[in-house]
């Protein structure tokens, strides 16, 4: 193995001696902060870039998260709905109900005919928790019988499906948002015309859903995840919301959410929404557009442990790169130290010939053979 022929040079100036000598002139100190702020710039450099992937990425499983959830209350929700048209589809073809709805038939459905129809509607109303009531009105008899009740439209309380169903007899059947009584609370009504022939109007059956029963199904109640859910039909209206301000409005109207992508399927940041992520899926189904907002704040609420990690992970490499700042530059002063040594004490250098300089002869032996 080489030996280097300066190692028997004595180590007369201790490092403490020099920088008390030379403070931050000394080429030792000087070597030290610069190779310890090149280190430090390389580290930070390599953990901010580090970090800015984890952020890219985190965000992706958030967004790709809030897009499976969305997927996932969708499915709820069409599956609900699909359960409703069940409902009405076999009330449609009940020959009791039928009775009611046919014209001129007021004489044959009696009072006992209509506490047996209020009875089957309840029975199919206790089917599921989320329906709230039912409905079937007789247009030519102007009548209507419900799970509670029945009699004359003119003395029934709640007429806010009414004009709906009137006014778009001919047309397929549809999910609305309302007042009950034109009070409270909000229902979601599925409101299906009822005709004998294409031409031929007979009433209508109504569903009346518990919109807060349906909040709970569709709804994350996740501790902290205060979730924002919209549902918007293809007539742009606002059909569920559980900011309860938003019902009943056109979505296209409201200026808040105007900076919403509606065209693409997916997730997106939203700045000017409170920062929030905004996840966006269509129901082939109903043709409806489901919107999910959650605010970011929540998810780095959750990433406290990230940062103490960052902060930790800051510290190591503080730590490192004096460290290894420290052992770079010790190691490159010691030809100095070694020549100051030397310069101090000519002798020590008079082993230093041709003769015994092996073949691996470096600049720093030069330099002491010609002193």
């Amino acid at each position: 193995m080489k030996k280097n022929k300066l190692g028997n040079i004595p180590q007369k100036h201790k490092i403490w001696t020099l920088l008390h000598d030379y403070r931050f002139n000394s080429i030792l100190v000087r070597s030290f902060i610069l190779i310890l702020f090149v280190l430090f710039l390389a580290f930070m450099g390599i953990m901010m870039i580090v970090r800015n992937e984890m952020n890219i990425l985190l965000t992706k499983e958030i967004g790709n998260m809030n897009i499976q959830n969305l997927d996932k209350t969708q499915e709820r929700l069409d599956a609900i709905v699909h359960e409703v048209e069940q409902i009405a589809v076999q009330l449609s073809l009940d020959s009791d109900i039928m009775l009611f709805l046919l014209p001129g038939t007021n004489d044959l459905f009696n009072e006992s005919a209509m506490q047996k129809s209020c009875e089957k509607l309840k029975m199919y109303a206790g089917i599921s928790d989320y329906i709230d009531s039912i409905y079937v009105y007789s247009n030519k008899n102007r009548m209507i019988v419900t799970t509670e009740t029945g009699g004359s439209i003119d003395d029934f309380g709640d007429m806010t499906w009414y004009n709906n169903l009137m006014e778009r007899e001919y047309e397929p059947a549809r999910i609305v948002c309302r007042l009950k009584e034109n009070k409270y609370p909000y229902v979601l009504s599925y409101i299906q015309p009822m005709r004998l022939t294409q031409m031929q109007y007979l009433g209508g059956i109504i569903i009346n859903l518990d919109l807060d029963k349906i909040s709970g199904l569709a709804v994350s109640t996740a501790d902290g995840y205060n979730e924002n859910l919209l549902i918007i039909d293809k007539r742009n209206n606002i059909i569920f919301s559980t900011e309860e301000s938003d019902l009943t409005k056109k979505f296209s109207e409201m200026e808040y959410y105007k900076q919403i992508n509606m065209e693409d399927d997916g997730y997106q940041i939203i700045d000017g929404l409170d920062n929030q992520i905004v996840a966006v899926s269509s129901s082939d189904m109903l043709g409806w557009k489901y919107i999910s907002m959650v605010s970011m704040g929540k998810y780095y609420n959750d990433m406290h442990n990230t940062k103490t990690f960052y902060f930790i992970l800051f510290l190591f490499i503080f730590i490192v790169s004096v460290l290894a700042a420290l052992t770079i530059a010790l190691y490159c002063y010691s030809p100095v130290k070694n020549i100051l040594n030397l310069l101090e004490n000519p002798n020590l250098g008079s082993d230093f010939n041709d003769s015994n300089l092996e073949l691996g002869k470096d600049e720093i032996q030069e330099i002491v053979l010609n002193i």
